[in-house]
């Protein structure tokens, strides 16, 4: 190194001397470079990048805004939807989607109590029933007449709501079917809406045809692709309407198409025509009108027709067939009339041969349980599904559109297979093992129908920038057996009717909701009698024994407190009240009482009850017979208290801002609003409602 070094020091003077001149050279350079406001040359700095601006004048890049899907499963429940996933029973692909790349909750628990309207209402608010009004799907309006009712889906509701929140925001909000959003007033209407249809214009009908019904032979009808093998014959129904719908005329053509020498039909088409009543014309022209392919037994058809401008839509299945037409069974669902705006929503939903189908009809599903005639369970499971199909095409359809920021949507179904399908208790009216399988695999297809929706709904939006949430308002439970409290009130001479209160006694009336009922005390029953409602108009906090009495403040005050007492009474009683051996009721707290579970409101009952599961309330306000308990209609039922596991909810989300194959402890219904706000960029829904929000 020292010899290395050294003959490097050793060099010839004339090199050192123009080694010496170039740098003195370079730093001269260097130093007039900065003298003039030049940047020095630093080879190992990073390039500098291609500049992105747009050209002066030029279009800019779109925006894409955040947006968020809302989807309420109405009636599902968590424990039951963890079952089916541990037993692979979901496999459609779109539960499983949220379990894979989503968030899953353990539970979502809702509001008391575990009802349709009270827990929509909290979903899409923040805020406790004592703040929205909201105490059950139906309920004594404070200040109202004794017996009045209101139903829990459009009284006004006390809080700001998301759908206000946004569009007060200036952001653009589309509602399928979330309840309570119908459009019937500014605070109710969204930008993009359709609205849940209550009723049929023209009701389902089940038809019975013998063979003298049927009229022939005739001529065929128009469009038959093949011939019959024996003559045709034909028959004429009509479905009556309602509220302006005239009413709609079918056209019945039996036919044989089995070619073996006997006269034995296996299908009947079927075709609009001429309302009854007309003059007959056989053919009835049908020109521009559908009509089905031969429907054989257990086969269903979907008939269009003009109606009123539009065109209304029938469903129409073949229950049973004879091949003599003894006996021919036809069901009609009935037409309904969908609510959706503006113009262009709902021309794409007619577009997209989306027309309101109706529920699965419970009521004819019972008749045929109890001998009557009815529907059989896989008729009223296809109908399930066609109701599930439904709602998820029409959130793509509004999926499609550019024009919205926060969806709300809901598919009611599993709700509708809870009431009807829940057998699982022994003591329910005609449980067997068998029977209780049965039900249970056609429940798992009503779920299998949701799946198969959640599916095509994520596929159709950009999971990029949007946030998919699916939520429950409750779960359910089996019920076997109806408490008619007002029945009970009567055998106990408190039944409450104007002027009729016992003296020195109390008199009351019980709207019953599920597992949840209100009980409030008549007018007349309360010192100073006269006037109307129950409640006085201060609000929350308020005694809970009903309209303070008039007179002087020392007989007002003990007047209350005899009141109050004579209530307590009351709830005691109401506890230790016994149907055979079973305890019917879980517990009874008075409004006061009742803040601890958001029920403090002057709309709540003067006492608030809660069935134990395997029992429900008759509706009321009054006696519905003599019997105080009776066997339940339905198979399940929930408005019990929300500590039930039964009750909870299901929780899940996926898309932008979620994390991938995420859990999460419980998630609260009061808090789903302010994380569908933060996922958009806005402010949560204020705590109250303020005048004119809506009206846009």
């Amino acid at each position: 190194m020292m010899r290395r070094r050294a003959g490097w020091l050793g060099l010839s003077s004339m090199r050192s001397a123009r080694a010496a001149l170039a740098m003195l050279a370079a730093l001269a350079m260097t130093l007039g470079a900065v003298a003039l406001g030049a940047k020095p040359l630093n080879p190992n700095a990073p390039k500098k990048p291609l500049s992105t601006e747009k050209p002066k004048g030029g279009p800019a890049a779109p925006r894409m805004s955040r947006r968020v899907v809302v989807v309420s499963l109405d009636g599902a429940g968590a424990a039951e939807l963890q079952q089916l996933w541990r037993d692979d029973l979901l496999d459609e692909g779109g539960f499983a989607r949220f379990f894979r790349e989503g968030e899953v909750a353990s539970a979502l628990m809702p509001v008391d109590p575990t009802l349709t309207a009270p827990n929509h209402v909290s979903l899409a608010t923040g805020a406790a029933p004592d703040h929205t009004g909201i105490v059950g799907n139906h309920f004594h309006p404070a200040g109202a007449p004794d017996f009045a009712k209101a139903s829990g889906f459009s009284f006004p509701i006390g809080a700001e709501t998301l759908w206000e929140a946004a569009r007060r925001q200036k952001k653009k909000v589309a509602v399928v079917a979330w309840p309570g959003v119908d459009g019937s007033e500014p605070r109710r209407r969204v930008d993009i809406g359709m609205g849940h249809v209550a009723s049929a214009e023209r009701e389902p009908q089940l038809l019975i045809l013998k063979r003298s019904d049927w009229q022939g032979p005739t001529q065929a009808p128009p469009h038959l692709t093949s011939p019959s093998r024996s003559p045709v014959v034909g028959a004429h129904v009509t479905l009556g309407g309602t509220g302006g719908a005239g009413a709609a005329g079918f056209d019945l053509y039996a036919v044989d198409r089995t070619d073996d020498g006997q006269t034995n039909y296996d299908g009947v088409v079927v075709a609009a025509g001429a309302p009854a009543g007309t003059p007959p014309a056989r053919p009835p022209s049908v020109a521009n009108l559908e009509q089905s392919e031969p429907l054989g037994q257990g086969q269903w058809a979907e008939l269009a027709f003009p109606d009123r401008g539009g065109r209304s839509v029938c469903w129409v299945k073949v229950l049973a067939l004879d091949a003599g037409l003894e006996t021919v069974r036809l069901y009609f669902t009935g037409t309904y009339r969908l609510q959706a705006y503006p113009a262009d929503f709902a021309r794409d939903l007619a577009e997209s041969s989306l027309f309101w189908p109706g529920p699965p009809d419970d009521r004819r599903l019972a008749a045929a349980w109890h001998g009557e005639p009815g529907i059989d369970l896989d008729t009223w499971t296809e109908q399930a599904a066609r109701f599930a199909a439904f709602f998820g095409g029409a959130m793509r359809v509004a999926a499609a559109r550019e024009d919205w920021d926060l969806m709300l949507g809901s598919i009611p179904v599993i709700d509708e297979a809870g009431h009807s399908l829940l057998l699982a208790d022994a003591h329910q009216a005609g449980y067997s093992a068998a029977r209780r399988d049965e039900l249970a695999r056609a429940r798992r297809k009503v779920w299998q129908a949701v799946d198969h929706e959640l599916r095509l709904l994520m596929a159709a939006v950009d999971l990029g920038r949007t946030t998919v949430v699916v939520v429950s308002d409750h779960g359910m439970a089996p019920v076997h057996t109806v408490v008619d409290l007002n029945a009970l009130l009567r055998e106990r001479g408190l039944l409450g009717s104007p002027g009729a209160a016992a003296a020195g006694g109390i008199s009351a009336y019980v709207i019953g909701d599920g597992g949840t009922a209100h009980l409030y005390l008549a007018a007349a029953a309360q010192p100073g009698g006269g006037g109307t409602g129950t409640a006085p108009p201060g609000g929350p906090g308020e005694a809970g024994v009903g309209r303070r009495s008039r007179g002087g403040p020392g007989a007002e005050s003990s007047d209350t407190a005899a009141r109050q007492r004579q209530l307590l009474d009351l709830r005691d009683q109401l506890l230790a009240w016994r149907s055979g051996d079973d305890v019917p009721i879980e517990r009874v707290l008075t409004r006061q009482e009742a803040a601890d579970l958001g029920l403090d409101h002057p709309n709540s009952g003067d006492l608030i009850l809660f069935a134990n599961e395997g029992y429900a309330f008759d509706s009321g306000p009054e006696p519905a017979g003599a019997a105080i308990v009776h066997p339940a209609a339905a198979y399940g039922m929930h408005g019990y208290l929300a500590t039930h596991p039964n009750m909870q909810g299901i929780y899940l989300a996926i898309g932008k801002d979620i994390k991938a194959g995420s859990t999460s402890t419980a998630v609260q219904a009061t808090d789903v609003a302010g994380r569908v706000a933060r996922w958009l960029g806005m402010g949560k829904p204020a705590a109250a409602a303020a005048a004119g929000i809506g009206a846009h």
